[in-house]
Formats: C-alpha cells, sequence, structure tokens
C-alpha cells in the first residue's frame, strides 16, 4: 500500500508530526484491554522458548490476541491515538504485527490504517511498517 501513496508522501507524512496525541484518550476501556493484551504478548515472548511447550503458549496467546484484536477492530475500527491513546494504539499495532499466522488480517489492518494516516490519526510508522 506504500506505494500507492509514493515515496515523497510516504517521507513526508513520516516527518510530519502526529495529530490527536494529547489528551485523555476517548476509550480508556479499550485503552486498558490492549494494554494488557500487549503485557501478556511481552511475557510469553520473554520465555526462553527453548521448548515445544513454551511455543505452543506462544502460538496460542498469538491466537486469542489475534481473534479478539478482530473482534475490536470489527466493531471499533482501528483503534486510534485518539481513541485509545499513544500506548494503547501502539500495543494495538504490535499485536497486529504479532498476527502473523493471518496475513490476510494483517492486510486488512493495513487497509484500515491506510485513510487514518493522511489526517494523522494513526502514526505513519505503524502503518508503513505493517
Amino acid at each position: 500500500m506504500a506505494e500507492r501513496l509514493g515515496p515523497l508522501l510516504v517521507i513526508a507524512i513520516l516527518l510530519a508530526p502526529l495529530g490527536a496525541s494529547g489528551g485523555t484518550p476517548t476509550d480508556p476501556e479499550l485503552r486498558g484491554e490492549l494494554l494488557g493484551m500487549k503485557d501478556a504478548d511481552q511475557a510469553v515472548r520473554d520465555l526462553p522458548l527453548t521448548t515445544e511447550g513454551e511455543e505452543r503458549v506462544l502460538s496460542a496467546v498469538d491466537g486469542v490476541h489475534t481473534a479478539r484484536l478482530k473482534a475490536i477492530v470489527a466493531a471499533h475500527g482501528w483503534p486510534t491515538v485518539a481513541q485509545v491513546g499513544q500506548d494503547g494504539a501502539a500495543a494495538a499495532w504490535l499485536l497486529a504485527q504479532h498476527a502473523d499466522k493471518d496475513p490476510a488480517f494483517q492486510r486488512s489492518v493495513a487497509e484500515a490504517m491506510e485513510p487514518l494516516v493522511a489526517t494523522g490519526r494513526v502514526r505513519a510508522f505503524s502503518y508503513v511498517y505493517l
């Protein structure tokens, strides 16, 4: 999708300040849920992941988080900074990154993020990296 934007627009977006980065999130409950999911995601990744059981736990956690993130996106759209705060939006992005067993979902997330980048409601870095 970045290739559709053109290289100069991508550079401009990356250098532009992010709008709606301050203030209180409009959905603090969703923010809390995303942050909790991110904490669980990172806790599993802090394991040595040297045994088959640890790998299964990682896969299971990613599966649960992917399913929940799909439900969140279906109900609320892609979580924006204004909606869930900078840390909540970063948590949603991280969870989408770890949904690699569902590339179709990752593509749909990128498509949902694309128009939000132009309005400053999603960090360009998050969109471009995904």
